[in-house]
């Protein structure tokens, strides 16, 4: 409940909305917060779990988050958000309307090959280096600095969007996934996984603010919630799917390269469909 109701699909319309002409460097802004959060809370849930055990520490943790949501709900300045229109009378007719948009439907078709393949990436990065070689822990320690480096995925895209295109440093970020997955298959060579932990955490560190900013360029604004909502509950889905088939690719060839080439190549063709952006079908 608590990913499904505060997660970036929310966090960024809401930023979206209240920074009225400088949406994209809000989002930006809000996921470089976000990237601080698993390098600071995961070390201190685990040194609270320590203390108090697993079953308290949740409790805890459900109890902070909370509190944040309360503060967010009271304190968010409602008033000085941007609405251009009223929204849509229902759900149905906001997505219906959206789907006519050739460009909605290549961002959606992108967002979810993109969330298929990072998810094959993001489970097998640990396993994949074992494999080849590394010892568990190195393994897991790179897999931490993946994740840190992130930070160096999102920090500077506000400079790089005033000289490119979202779409293009979109496209862009989700090569460098691909190649990430590209060179986890044989990560079993420490400089060749250190690549992967530069590579690939920019790149995906990239992706998520760049696909909340591309949607509040391609999405009605009117109806930008209900959008990011949907999108969120399908790319979870293929987020959910992307391990199995993996896995499966695995199992069936007796190789964890063959589950990473599937990786790679969902999130190539992800980005190959917004090379050629068709026009609107209507001005907005």
């Amino acid at each position: 409940m608590i990913g499904a109701s505060s997660f970036y699909h929310l966090t960024q319309t809401v930023a979206a909305r209240l920074s009225t002409g400088s949406e994209a460097r809000a989002i930006a802004q809000l996921t470089i917060w976000g990237a601080f959060s698993s390098p600071i809370l995961i070390p201190l849930t685990e040194l609270l779990r320590s203390w108090i055990g697993w079953r308290d520490t949740v409790r805890v943790s459900v109890v902070v988050v909370g509190v944040v949501l309360v503060v967010a709900a009271v304190f968010v300045d409602r008033d000085g958000a941007s609405r251009s229109a009223s929204p849509s009378a229902s759900s149905r007719l906001a997505l219906v309307g959206a789907w006519k948009e050739p460009l909605v439907r290549r961002y959606a078709f992108s967002s979810l090959a993109s969330s298929f393949g990072t998810s094959i990436i993001m489970v097998l990065q640990i396993p994949a280096m074992v494999a080849g070689g590394l010892e568990r822990s190195t393994a897991a320690s790179f897999a931490g600095a993946r994740g840190f480096a992130q930070l160096l995925g999102r920090l500077p895209l506000g400079r790089v969007l005033d000289t490119w295109s979202t779409r293009n440093v979109l496209i862009g970020a989700k090569l460098l996934v691909a190649s990430g997955a590209v060179l986890l298959a044989f990560s079993g060579n420490v400089v060749v996984a250190v690549l992967f932990v530069i590579i690939g955490g920019v790149g995906i560190g990239a992706v998520s603010p760049l696909d909340g900013i591309y949607a509040r360029e391609v999405l009605p604004a009117h109806d930008l919630g209900t959008l990011m909502g949907s999108m969120h509950f399908v790319g979870g889905f293929m987020s959910g799917i992307g391990p199995l088939v993996g896995a499966f690719v695995i199992d069936l060839t007796d190789r964890t390269w063959t589950g990473l080439l599937l990786a790679s190549t969902t999130v190539v063709i992800g980005a190959l469909s917004l090379v050629k952006s068709p026009r609107r079908a209507r001005s907005r």
